[in-house]
């Protein structure tokens, strides 16, 4: 089928689409894989190993990018505090923010919204 996932069976894909519902709607209040399994009424093995199979890609690196993605999202598109940003994503400081931020982009929040702003002023 064009446009679908070449693996997992259509329960699987259905699973992962509304995992990912489900992770746009709380990313402001939970990361747990557990949280979303209850949610969606299935054990956390059984969605990991759905969304693995479904995206090869594992549940919590999927909250993980979500989450990063919003971070970039905030810091380019707002003039919300780095800190005030921090906290709206349900971490407990802004320097875990700040290190969860600069491991997966290598470069820090402050850095990048800079850098992010220079080439929007450039275009």
């Amino acid at each position: 089928e064009p446009g679908t996932t070449p693996s997992g069976t259509g329960r699987g894909r259905r699973l992962v689409q509304r995992f990912e519902e489900l992770l746009d709607q709380h990313l402001h209040t939970t990361r747990s894989v557990a949280s979303f399994a209850a949610m969606m009424a299935v054990t956390p093995t059984h969605l990991s190993r759905t969304v693995k199979e479904v995206t090869g890609s594992t549940a919590g690196a999927i909250i993980q990018d979500r989450v990063l993605l919003e971070a970039k999202r905030r810091l380019v598109f707002s003039d919300q505090p780095i800190a005030e940003i921090a906290y709206a994503l349900n971490f407990s400081s802004p320097s875990y923010f700040s290190r969860f931020f600069t491991a997966r982009t290598g470069e820090t929040p402050a850095g990048f919204r800079r850098s992010a702003r220079l080439v929007s002023a450039q275009s």
